[in-house]
C-alpha cells in the first residue's frame, strides 16, 4: 500500500501526529464548549433566583 500511494514510514508518523493533534484540539474544544455552557446555565439560574427573590421580598 505504501508503495501504491508512493509513502514513507516516515509521511505516516506525520499524518500520526496530526490525527494525535486533531484529536488533542477536538478535546479542548469540546471542554471549551461545555465549560461555556456550564458558565451560561449557571448564569441564568442565578439570575432566575435573583429575580425570584426579589419579586419575593419586594411584596
Amino acid at each position: 500500500m505504501l508503495q501504491i500511494l508512493q509513502l514513507t514510514p516516515g509521511d505516516l508518523d506525520v499524518a500520526y501526529a496530526v490525527l494525535e493533534r486533531a484529536a488533542e484540539m477536538r478535546v479542548k474544544r469540546d471542554q471549551a464548549l461545555a465549560e461555556y455552557v456550564a458558565r451560561r446555565t449557571a448564569g441564568l439560574t442565578v439570575q432566575g433566583i435573583t429575580s425570584w427573590l426579589k419579586g419575593s421580598f419586594s411584596k
